[in-house]
């Protein structure tokens, strides 16, 4: 099993924490379910005929609406308001998102299921719209496992600012330092870093990121967690 990077200065230090994690916190897109490509093929039916390549969709990845709105309207010159292209986005990968059938990321069942035995509870923060995110939750079966989700529609400012890791720990009811973080993109990682919470990167995806100096554990895959890392037996 993967041990924890030494970081001074850090709780987790030397493969062993020195406090118990109370709850986790898991990003959407690229850790439980792999739809960076819905959302590239549904931005290339909606700007054809000009080419959206995946080189772009990847600048993309992990940014926030706001900033995904004014790249797009700014790189093919559309003439719709910041608000309307928004809509426009959001209809089209929804639309899209609704004829594909999603399926869980390799061991993402298996990790939330032993999350819950241990007595952890488990949130969802997603830069992603609320109705993406359930819809996304709902298709690979997770839905129900969730205590909630929240979304940077909900807080001031979006990853890789702090407030939508700080919104998920205020609304489950841990401190941040006790909460853990399983992210993938470099925006995420920040967030959740900046929030105080200790993060693991998952690098399973299509469009993984480059290892993050902010990550205090790199992984492959989502059997790779090392439960070690809770402090936390599980139930009897």
């Amino acid at each position: 099993m993967p041990a924890w990077p030494r970081r001074s200065g850090h709780p987790m230090t030397g493969g062993q924490p020195d406090r118990a994690i109370d709850a986790v916190i898991f990003d959407l897109d690229g850790v439980l379910a792999d739809t960076e490509i819905i959302w590239f093929e549904a931005m290339r039916a909606l700007l054809a005929p000009a080419e959206f390549t995946w080189e772009q969709n990847l600048h993309l990845v992990g940014s926030t609406s706001e900033f995904t709105t004014e790249w797009i309207r700014t790189e093919f010159q559309r003439t719709e308001s910041p608000a309307d292209l928004e809509r426009i986005i959001g209809a089209a990968v929804n639309e899209h998102v609704e004829r594909v059938t999603l399926e869980p990321m390799a061991g993402a069942t298996e990790l939330v299921e032993g999350l819950r035995s241990r007595g952890l509870p488990v949130a969802v923060a997603s830069q992603s719209s609320p109705r993406w995110v359930e819809r996304t939750l709902r298709q690979i079966g997770l839905l129900p496992a969730f205590e909630f989700f929240v979304t940077a529609s909900e807080v001031p400012r979006g990853k890789p600012a702090p407030d939508i890791y700080l919104h998920a720990a205020a609304r489950i009811g841990v401190a941040p330092e006790r909460c853990l973080a399983i992210e993938d993109s470099s925006h995420g990682i920040e967030s959740a870093h900046a929030a105080g919470f200790s993060v693991v990167q998952i690098r399973h995806g299509v469009a993984p990121s480059p290892p993050q100096e902010r990550a205090h554990a790199i992984i492959e895959s989502l059997h790779a967690f090392d439960f070690g890392w809770l402090h936390r037996p599980p139930r009897r």
